[in-house]
């Protein structure tokens, strides 16, 4: 298990990020799209507490999903997922690698469909569902 989770962006793709809560304490994730030299070029923060509450974005709680692409050139998208059992002060989560599924073109649907999921733990229960993040893109 990591403390930082990672997905490749093709170029092409367009899509969203969004996560949700399972959990009592403050869920906090960090979402960066970096270029293959590792630089920054976006960025935002998922905030949620409760359970099966979707997470929105801390500067704009009115936006529960954040867009990006399409890109011209590889990227990869890092999130960094963090709990606070008093709402301040955050601690790393325990993180599951991503699980991705990608549904390739076929006669019935001509584009392509990727889901990175990504799981993680803040407490002992090992649950791995306290913050789920979605990384979802098409192209």
């Amino acid at each position: 298990m990591s403390n930082v989770s990672s997905v490749e962006l093709e170029p092409g793709f367009r899509g969203t990020v969004t996560g949700i809560t399972r959990a009592g304490y403050s869920q906090r994730a960090t979402v960066e799209i970096k270029k293959a030299d590792g630089r920054t070029v976006a960025s935002t923060t998922l905030v949620g507490k409760g359970e099966n509450v979707p997470m929105t974005q801390e500067v704009n709680p009115a936006l529960p999903a954040y867009a990006f692409g399409p890109f011209a050139e590889p990227m990869t998208v890092k999130v960094t997922i963090e709990f606070a059992t008093d709402g301040q002060h955050f601690k790393r989560s325990k993180e599951v690698a991503p699980v991705t599924v990608i549904k390739k073109p076929d006669e019935s649907s001509p584009q392509t469909y990727v889901v990175s999921t990504l799981l993680s733990e803040d407490s002992t229960d090992n649950d791995f569902n306290d913050c789920i993040i979605s990384i979802f893109q098409y192209k």
